[in-house]
């Protein structure tokens, strides 16, 4: 998960740069690709979105064996 995440995140990187560096003089063509660029940022985020809900719906983890978050193992 850790891998698709920061691939995501680099194809956004990509996406916004590319739109950055977009010369509006240049025409009629910079607006297309001006489109092109925000709809694939559009996709882009909607896999993320959709990747989040599904871990949200997915039943928690058991944690029978394991540690709870903060525990140490010391008795107070």
């Amino acid at each position: 998960m850790a891998a698709a995440g920061k691939a995501l995140k680099r194809a956004g990187a990509i996406l916004d740069e590319l739109l950055a560096t977009l010369d509006p003089a240049a025409g009629e063509i910079a607006g297309h690709l001006a489109e092109i660029y925000i709809f694939c940022k559009r996709e882009l985020l909607a896999e993320l979105r959709e990747a989040w809900a599904t871990i949200a719906a997915a039943p928690p983890e058991t944690t029978i064996g394991r540690p709870a978050l903060g525990a140490t193992g010391a008795q107070a």
